[in-house]
């Protein structure tokens, strides 16, 4: 018997190329270039079939030379084996495809040019194409190469059956919680217990505070079916905290963090968030220090923004336009203050005397102060 030769097909890029073992150049249909790739070093099955009555041999039509069995059932016999075929890659020469056998790293596997960790790959799960199906109540995930669900909130797969999902609540009182778990006598009310857990529980008391899934809505035991469930009556307040921040009065939770720092419109004022409104308000918290930079010149420390530009024969003093000729407390410079009883005359401290004359005073500096 003729060993088997099987081609391997792939389809790449709009065409189909396919590689016979011990080949080495393949065309791909969609450009001038040949695409190069290296044979592989795992030699074609030279076995010779043995004769089997329960198997066919996987090969073409007799017109090619190879061996024909009656056999009726398409079952590949141990003999009927091939080297494996080269995976695609690009090798970057404008479209042609190179077919490489280039390992993946370790704990991967190659999946049609990509390498795949078939372990928690849901669309490859333990082998290549193997997709974990989505089922009922539950969420699909991989573990350890084998599909499995994880059951929804409340519901669980009591009977064992992955095909029909999670297909039991846990909420009732024959299964409290867990698959079978059934409450006795003592205990005959399946009720919620911290999160969405369920406990069972002596009995049932109707109109209980509680919180239901929104952190932001009121709730009330209701008992039905022995069964305790929080059911919403309302809001919670406006200003409320929720996680990460309050609740705006229409059972929504807003993110808000109070006493941040925030710009208000005038920029002379110091902002801070304020959340008692429901959401984030920038309330105001004081003024900006004396020289501040503003648009227009400077804050003066009262929440105001003014020119930084005095009109002659005014001079800035600090944050204020004085004349300097008969200021008394800004007297030829600023912060030269004239004593008590005497008078700023053309930037110089005089005390007046009896006929109407004027006797220099020096003037007390205030070395804190200058020009500005």
């Amino acid at each position: 018997m003729k060993p088997l030769k099987w081609a391997a097909c792939v389809w790449l890029a709009g065409a189909a190329a396919c590689v016979f073992p011990g080949s080495i150049v393949v065309r791909d249909g969609g450009d001038a270039q040949t695409d190069v790739a290296r044979a592989d070093a795992d030699p074609v099955d030279t076995t010779t079939d043995s004769v089997d009555t329960n198997a066919v041999d996987r090969v073409r039509p007799p017109a090619d030379g190879d061996d024909v069995s009656l056999d009726t059932t398409p079952i590949v016999d141990a003999f009927d084996t091939f080297a494996p075929v080269d995976v695609p890659t690009d090798d970057g020469t404008g479209g042609d495809i190179v077919l490489s056998d280039s390992p993946c790293a370790p704990g991967l596997t190659r999946c049609i040019g990509a390498c795949i960790d078939t372990r928690s790959s849901l669309s490859n799960c333990g082998s290549c194409g193997s997709a974990c199906p989505a089922r009922p109540g539950s969420a699909a995930v991989c573990l350890g190469g084998v599909c499995t669900i994880v059951c929804n909130a409340n519901l669980g797969d009591c009977d064992a059956d992955r095909t029909n999902g999670c297909e039991t609540s846990l909420t009732t009182p024959a299964n409290c919680g867990l698959c079978r778990l059934a409450c006795a006598s003592g205990t005959p009310m399946c009720v919620p217990t911290s999160g969405t857990t369920y406990a069972c529980a002596a009995g049932c008391t109707a109109g209980v505070v509680c919180t239901p899934g929104n952190p932001c809505a009121t709730g009330s035991t209701v008992c039905m079916g022995g069964v305790t469930t929080c059911a919403p009556t309302g809001n919670r307040a406006v200003g409320s905290l929720c996680t990460g921040g309050v609740c705006n009065g229409a059972g929504n939770c807003v993110a808000c963090t109070p006493g941040a720092t925030c710009a208000r419109t005038n920029v002379c004022e110091i902002g801070r968030i304020d959340c008692a409104s429901g959401g984030p308000t920038c309330v105001f918290a004081g003024n900006q220090p004396p020289s501040t930079p503003c648009p227009t010149g400077t804050c003066d420390g009262v929440g105001s923004c003014v020119s930084t530009a005095c009109v002659l024969p005014l001079v800035r003093c600090g944050t204020s336009c004085v004349d300097l000729t008969r200021d008394n407390n800004n007297c030829g410079s600023c912060g030269a203050t004239c004593a008590l009883g005497s008078m700023c005359a053309d930037g110089t401290c005089s005390l007046p005397g009896l006929d109407g004359s004027m006797t220099l005073d020096a003037p007390t500096r205030d070395m804190g102060t200058g020009p500005g």
